[in-house]
């Protein structure tokens, strides 16, 4: 069975990331390894990664957290994780924010379309154009 790893970068905003944390472990199918990156947390978020890490343990899942002294920055901290990820042999990687929220299945239909496309990795997608529009505030334009 094909199974899936998931790498996490996270900074503070441990409520996000135990939203995220739970949805994950508790809508799995097919999840093999979570990496979870913490770039130096100065909330209750190193306790929360402790706690789930036995959570992910019992339900047969590698749970892994790199600690970075100091915030290294989303893009590094994915770097990390697929890192680890490349060292390991299973074939599909996802790249979560911790503000994202599992719905059941996600990974089984994760898989099915990443081997539609012959993708092995996704990620999030940021949009940077500037945000060139208006909306109506009380009666008048206002350009954002």
């Amino acid at each position: 069975m094909m199974k899936v790893s998931v790498v996490i970068p996270v900074f503070n905003q441990s409520h996000l990331t135990q939203r995220c944390l739970e949805s994950l472990l508790a809508n799995s199918t097919q999840l093999a390894q979570v990496w979870v990156v913490d770039n130096a947390s100065q909330d209750e978020t190193p306790s929360i990664l402790n706690h789930f890490r036995e959570s992910f343990q019992q339900a047969g899942i590698s749970f892994e957290v790199f600690t970075n002294e100091k915030n290294t920055g989303f893009g590094r901290a994915c770097n990390q994780g697929i890192r680890e990820f490349l060292k390991s042999s299973h074939p599909y990687l996802a790249i979560l924010n911790n503000d994202t929220w599992l719905m059941p299945g996600w990974d089984a239909a994760l898989i099915a379309s990443m081997n539609q496309r012959n993708l092995d990795a996704v990620g999030p997608y940021f949009y940077e154009k500037p945000f060139e529009d208006h909306i109506a505030d009380q009666g008048k334009s206002v350009h954002l």
